[in-house]
């Protein structure tokens, strides 16, 4: 059942064509590979972003300990302890720590002693390290390296988050592209549905004639097919139609694609018989098709069967609502 908002017009509906449906289903899927290709490139670019993200707020952190470190020196070389005294105190102060954090545990001597001697031994490791390592010269160098690296990586980040800007604003024109070729492939879709539809609907078992050969142009043109009316002989005539009834039927050349179809439509006899599937064959040979149908709203006999062979296809009135479908190609 369609939805309302998928009725085709009633003008778009004798319009659309099977080809056309199919040349609007193969622009969906290419719409919606795109779709997806720019997608997967926003999520890879998403994901760039959060690593050089991470990265720079390493670069933050390390450049935040660097400064305080470099404050610390200065303070260290230019104080009034200058900098053997302030590893003396560091070590005092560590010393003095390891104590009395021992003591508000124990006030056993032994232990008070061996943790003066770790926090004498760890506030040494601690001065050396603080005052002492790296030398000025080296933090100064590694200093200067972490800021070009943090600025190399800003600049990066930069680069890369326009990059993410473009990327979704193309993922966003992609989708609206898609919704685009998506509703208007819906309402082609329904606009053939209804066009076929309205040929299954025809009572073609009481057409005759002219009016049988309107009816099977009708159904090929629905299916795609570009069609140019012929006389049975294959010479082309003013108004074919209304020799139709007379000449044994409507001769028709069919053309979709590469594919030149001859079509004999017979709208008279109840059964076919072997001469129908020579006219037809001969129709073919004429116009260089590469095949040869015969559509009838009656049934073929075996000796028209037998004509066929291979070479020729047999369409009776059974086969007639799977050619409107566009089952049969």
């Amino acid at each position: 059942m369609e939805h309302a908002g998928e009725q085709p017009s009633r003008e778009l509906a004798n319009q659309i064509d099977a080809a056309e449906v199919r040349g609007w289903q193969v622009r969906l899927a290419e719409a919606e590979q795109q779709h997806q290709r720019s997608r997967r490139t926003v999520r890879e670019i998403r994901w760039l972003v959060r690593r050089h993200q991470k990265a720079e707020i390493r670069l933050q952190s390390k450049l935040f300990a660097l400064a305080r470190w470099e404050r610390f020196r200065a303070w260290a070389e230019n104080g009034p302890l200058q900098r053997s005294g302030t590893s003396l105190f560091m070590l005092a102060l560590a010393t003095a720590a390891a104590i009395v954090l021992t003591g508000a545990v124990t006030l056993e001597p032994r232990v008070l002693i061996t943790a003066g001697g770790c926090g004498l031994l760890l506030g040494m490791l601690a001065a050396l390290a603080a005052v002492y390592y790296p030398r000025d010269s080296e933090l100064i160098v590694w200093a200067a390296r972490c800021r070009d690296q943090f600025r190399r990586e800003s600049l990066c980040l930069a680069d890369i988050s326009e990059q993410l800007r473009q990327a979704q604003a193309e993922s966003q024109r992609d989708f609206e592209q898609l919704s685009h070729v998506e509703e208007t492939y819906r309402r082609y879709a329904a606009a053939l549905r209804s066009r076929r539809q309205k040929l299954l609907a025809t009572d073609w078992r009481s057409l005759r004639g002219a009016d049988f050969g309107d009816f099977v142009v009708e159904v090929l043109r629905t299916a795609g097919y570009r069609i140019e009316i012929v006389a049975p002989a294959g010479e082309p005539t003013e108004r074919p139609e209304q020799d139709a009834a007379h000449s044994g039927g409507l001769g028709l050349l069919a053309t979709l694609g590469d594919l030149r179809l001859a079509v004999l439509a017979l709208g008279g006899a109840d059964e076919v018989g072997p001469a129908a599937v020579q006219r037809v064959q001969d129709l073919a040979r004429q116009h260089d098709c590469r095949q040869a149908c015969v559509i009838t709203r009656g049934r073929f006999s075996p000796a028209a069967r037998r004509a066929a062979g291979m070479s020729c296809r047999l369409i009776p009135a059974a086969q007639l609502p799977a050619l409107v479908r566009g089952d049969w190609k």
